[in-house]
């Protein structure tokens, strides 16, 4: 049985769906899924203008992955644009994180885990997964959609890398039209003008990447 640790709604059906595509027991674990009351600067970025934009996600994350037979499972932490925009305080429910995925990781056989490319939610998740990978076997590291996009290069060589059904792949992205707009501005600077699609295919055409730590 595998595991996917998954930041947010949406992340490891765009960084990891070629492999979810392919079957098997798979379990996608959101961990920054908890609903709040008000917008982030990201919520209105997406066009939602809804009190619970959580709620919204949640419903495009369970389409998705039950088309790939995955289990879906929805954490109750913030993310990190709850914190910094309308709580406005630090977070301090690390250590709570760490202490969550150290415990459901204990019933799978392969883990995996973002790389941790610049978002603050993404690096919590990997250095949680690096601190895991010291203390058993089967952990991995998938590359980060659309951050990886940014660098030419990702941590060393992958241990793995699964060749995917690019159409379906998109298919299974699209179903996430609240983030069609937002996340190409991730990487509008090196990628002008692309579209979510255009971008899943630019990542997904050499294969999903996995990786073991150390990097």
């Amino acid at each position: 049985m595998n595991i996917f640790f998954s930041p947010h709604l949406d992340d490891v059906i765009f960084s990891c769906g070629g492999l979810l595509l392919k079957g098997g027991k798979n379990t996608v674990f959101t961990i920054f899924a908890g609903e709040y009351n008000g917008l982030t600067s990201w919520d209105y970025l997406c066009g939602i203008r809804d009190s619970n934009p959580v709620s919204i996600r949640k419903k495009e994350d369970l389409k998705a992955l039950k088309i790939v037979k995955a289990k879906a499972v929805h954490c109750s932490f913030l993310d990190n644009a709850f914190y910094t925009e309308i709580k406005k305080e630090k977070r301090k429910d690390k250590e709570d994180i760490r202490k969550k995925i150290f415990n459901t990781a204990q019933s799978y056989d392969k883990v995996f885990f973002p790389l941790g490319i610049d978002h603050p939610d993404h690096i919590i998740v990997a250095e949680i997964g690096k601190e895991l990978s010291k203390k058993r076997k089967g952990v991995f590291f998938y590359e980060d959609f659309p951050y990886s996009l940014n660098y030419r290069r990702n941590k060393g060589l992958p241990v793995k890398k699964v060749c995917v059904d690019i159409d379906k792949k998109i298919d299974l992205a699209s179903l996430y039209s609240s983030q069609s707009f937002a996340v190409p501005t991730l990487v509008s600077e090196k990628f002008p003008g692309r579209t979510l699609e255009k971008l899943i295919y630019i990542f997904s055409k050499r294969g999903e990447r996995y990786f073991k730590y150390p990097f």
